[in-house]
């Protein structure tokens, strides 16, 4: 079974830092954070490691937000 993690935060900083290692390190990825398009560029940075990632757009301060991104996680 694939190592699977999910992260937030992980368009910009430590988030993206935390995204990049741990897709180095072999884990699928899902990331989610308020940017999709900083979001989409640390994915296709993840896949250079030959790993998922997939993502969702949201704010982690909006309930409805986190509903949408637990749904799509469990997908």
């Amino acid at each position: 079974m694939a190592k699977t993690a999910l992260v937030s935060g992980a368009g910009k900083g430590i988030g993206r830092a935390i995204a990049l290692r741990l897709a180095a390190n072999g884990y699928q990825l899902f990331l989610l954070g308020r940017d999709g398009g900083a979001l989409a560029t640390v994915a296709a940075a993840c896949a250079a490691h030959s790993v998922r990632a997939d993502f969702v757009a949201g704010d982690l301060c909006d309930a409805g937000d986190i509903a949408t991104a637990l749904d799509a996680a469990h997908g």
